[in-house]
């Protein structure tokens, strides 16, 4: 009787229900937390996520725009004015301090007397956010974008059934993608994280197939988020896809072009202005830093000492170390894609290796973006290869390792949200307080298992460096490059 259960389970139909198994499961978890996340027993809809900066932000361009304030998108006064409108009284708790549309928009960054205000993203996503900017109550927009993003995880699971030719089943791939980090806070805080790497995938898709304009009108759309329109379009170059770089420009361009009857010129203008301002509050502000994932941040946390939300001194040698960490990971990149661009494939670890180095080299990104690293994890797993091999063993192993380390750190360590604070007594220095006097401190050492460390991040380096130590393996011994053609 074991002996035929675990033949059933060891058996193509067998794996394929427990697929099934685990992704109804991944849909009902992230389902259920998505609804509760923001729980309010105060508030009459027992809920507050669609007042969040992360939804009520990017649902205030929307608004704007649907309502023909598309040349106000960066209006501070204008953004108060309609959120007044549209964030109901009704609907906030009775204790409350602040009405929800005084705290949202609050929380823009720059002065408040600052006649420019909004959310960090261009103008281009004010058209993503109109269809949700149509729904007048943004508690009910909230929930329908949450459905979408939720949705947005399936489509890019048949992207990976379409871009491997079924080797990896749909049930398969959208569970991992439910389950890979970052999804569960892009559903939660309505954040478009889901969206980014449905384009990435299916435009990579469209690549391996053969289709590389198509992928590429695709990847252009990320318009909507530069930063990582940017990182990817440098892949595409490293990789020689010259046609699917081209249509990537052509399509971003025509969107930003397109948008300039509807916002004009001046708010591209208003939205440099916001995103000068927020490099500088990132440098600062120990939430964003913590909540990051960039390389940037990294360093950030471990030299600048925070008292009350801010750093007390904003150190030279966190931003020096950040960019030496970012140099060194770009220029290795680009180093090993040069000299192994040759007779390439775009499965593997030579695609992976630029993907995640793309990944890696993103200017600033917080922890729901880091769902966009699945498009890397793919690629490389996508493999032919069986990364379980005698000869190979244990190096051949550690991709996999690396990879369930990421769903491990999202599903298991995150929650448990353990945090730790170590200060080392040797390293005291002398700290001045602003009515001048003085005290020595020891630097103090935050580690957390929750969003407030880049777990992830490590994870994806460490994903990085095994693609390029497997293409040096590749080349001391040409037997493994037989084998792996095999």
């Amino acid at each position: 009787m074991f002996a035929q259960a675990l033949d059933m389970l060891t058996s193509r139909r067998g794996r394929l229900i427990l697929t099934w198994i685990v992704l109804l499961a991944a849909i009902g978890h992230r389902g259920v937390q998505g609804w509760i996340n923001f729980e309010d027993s105060e508030r009459p809809t027992g809920n507050d996520g669609h007042s969040s900066i992360d939804f009520g932000g990017q649902w205030m361009m929307g608004r704007l725009l649907v309502l023909g304030h598309g040349r106000e998108l960066y209006s501070r006064s204008k953004h108060l004015e309609v959120a007044q409108q549209s964030f109901r009284h009704e609907r906030e708790a009775a204790s409350a301090s602040e009405h929800d549309a005084e705290r949202l928009v609050s929380w823009y960054v720059g002065s408040p007397t600052d006649r420019v205000g909004g959310p960090l993203y261009p103008p281009v996503h004010a058209f993503v956010m109109a269809p949700f900017g149509l729904i007048s109550d943004p508690y009910w927009s909230y929930r329908v974008a949450q459905l979408f993003l939720l949705g947005c995880v399936f489509v890019a699971g048949l992207g990976v059934r379409y871009m491997t030719r079924g080797r990896w089943w749909w049930s398969a791939a959208t569970a991992f993608l439910l389950l890979f980090p970052g999804c569960r806070g892009g559903i939660d805080l309505g954040q478009n994280s889901t969206l980014s790497m449905t384009l990435l995938i299916w435009g990579w898709a469209l690549i391996v197939r053969g289709r590389p304009g198509w992928g590429g009108m695709i990847w252009g759309l990320l318009a909507f988020k530069p930063v990582w329109a940017l990182s990817f379009l440098f892949a595409l170059l490293l990789l020689r896809q010259w046609r699917a770089a081209f249509a990537m420009c052509v399509t971003g361009a025509g969107l930003v072009l397109l948008t300039i009857p509807f916002v004009g010129v001046q708010a591209w203008f208003d939205w440099l202005y916001i995103g000068s301002l927020a490099t500088e509050t990132y440098q600062t502000d120990r939430n964003w830093i913590f909540l990051s994932r960039d390389l940037f941040g990294i360093p950030r946390r471990m030299f600048l000492d925070f008292e009350e939300g801010t750093a007390r001194e904003n150190r030279s040698i966190a931003g020096y170390a950040g960019w030496a960490l970012w140099g060194s990971v770009t220029a290795t990149t680009i180093l090993l894609a040069i000299r192994y661009r040759r007779g390439q494939s775009l499965e593997g670890p030579y695609p992976a290796l630029i993907l995640f180095g793309a990944f890696l080299g993103t200017y600033r990104f917080m922890y729901y973006d880091a769902l966009v690293a699945a498009l890397g994890v793919v690629v490389l797993l996508s493999y032919r290869r069986p990364f379980f091999r005698k000869s190979w063993w244990p190096f051949a192993s550690w991709a996999s390792i690396f990879v369930a380390s990421l769903l491990l750190i999202e599903n298991a360590t995150a929650p448990l949200n353990v945090e730790v604070t170590a200060s080392i007594s040797g390293l005291k220095r002398t700290i001045t307080a602003a009515d001048g006097s003085t005290k020595k401190t020891a630097p103090k050492f935050y580690i957390a298992s929750g969003d407030y460390y880049p777990w992830d991040t490590v994870a994806v380096i460490c994903l990085w460096s095994w693609c390029g130590i497997a293409l040096l393996r590749t080349e001391i011994d040409p037997s493994r490059a037989r084998s792996a053609a095999e």
